[in-house]
């Protein structure tokens, strides 16, 4: 477990590939039931708070992987997916459509934006990124 041999970023092509990996999925199952663990993983990572219909669309992507570990994997990367993993409150789905924002005037001042651009190593230069053109007096 832990951190992986090469610390690169790694591609969806590495799909099960953890020599380049951040980090390593290394939990075991109790059970040895696709339902069973689903179960287990929703107590979890979701505080059982995991919909019928996400448990149901996980276990099915479990059931078709190649393997019992690979489908333990996708369930655990499908759990994270999901709305109960990212809030404490309980989920409910609804049938309704959501309303739409009123539509705003556009603003007469002109658009600036900050960019943060995080440049993973090989250069540390003021100059990699340049303006393509400036106002007189913007320095």
């Amino acid at each position: 477990g832990g951190f992986g041999e090469n610390g690169n970023w790694g591609s969806c092509a590495d799909d099960g590939q953890y020599k380049r990996a951040s980090g390593t999925l290394n939990y075991a199952p109790l059970q040895d039931s696709s339902t069973a663990q689903i179960d287990e993983l929703a107590t979890l990572m979701t505080a059982g708070r995991l919909s019928e219909r996400s448990r149901q669309i996980i276990k099915e992507a479990f059931d078709s992987a190649p393997s019992q570990e690979d489908g333990l994997r996708i369930a655990q990367q499908l759990i994270i997916t999901t709305p109960e993993f990212h809030t404490t409150n309980p989920t409910k789905l609804s049938q309704e459509s959501r309303q739409l924002p009123e539509s705003t005037e556009p603003s007469s001042r002109p658009y600036k934006a900050v960019i943060f651009f995080m440049l993973g190593g090989g250069c540390d230069s003021f100059n990699m990124l340049t303006p393509h053109t400036c106002a007189p007096g913007d320095g």
